[in-house]
């Protein structure tokens, strides 16, 4: 069986889309539970990396993940190592809001309401900007 997070509170969380816009900040953080870099000290579930994110890059990251296309049917996907990036984005009138990204296997992001995911310019548009702030040649903190 494939590893799940809990989801995301559905209470606080948009239901038609994966964020509210205009965000004042956030955190990116990535974790490799299972498959990830391994070594003397480095158990599974490290924190592989995390980069604040201002009001401008929190923004573009909205805007990437609202692009994702809905989720159709079951998708064929490649191995699924249990890779996740966490997104908490920050507002001046809404709670914190927490996505939850699928890191490996079928590409996926849920805010606990919403989910969509799949194999897409926009989920490649993901990829490039969580690796350009957190890349994948760091070692765990």
């Amino acid at each position: 069986m494939r590893e799940q997070l809990p989801p995301p509170s559905k209470a606080i969380a948009p239901r038609s889309k994966l964020a509210w816009p205009n965000p004042i900040g956030g955190v990116l953080c990535r974790y490799f539970p299972l498959g990830g870099i391994v070594g003397p000290g480095i158990p599974h579930g490290t924190l592989y990396g995390r980069a604040t994110l201002n009001a401008r890059l929190a923004t573009e990251a909205v805007s990437i993940l609202n692009a994702q296309r809905p989720q159709v049917g079951m998708p064929l996907c490649p191995a699924d190592f249990g890779a996740w990036d966490l997104v908490v984005l920050r507002y001046e009138r809404h709670p914190l809001l927490t996505i939850a990204a699928n890191a490996s296997g079928c590409p996926s992001f849920t805010n606990g309401a919403f989910r969509t995911g799949s194999f897409s310019p926009a989920n490649g548009r993901w990829m490039a900007f969580r690796d350009s702030l957190v890349p994948t040649t760091r070692q765990a903190l």
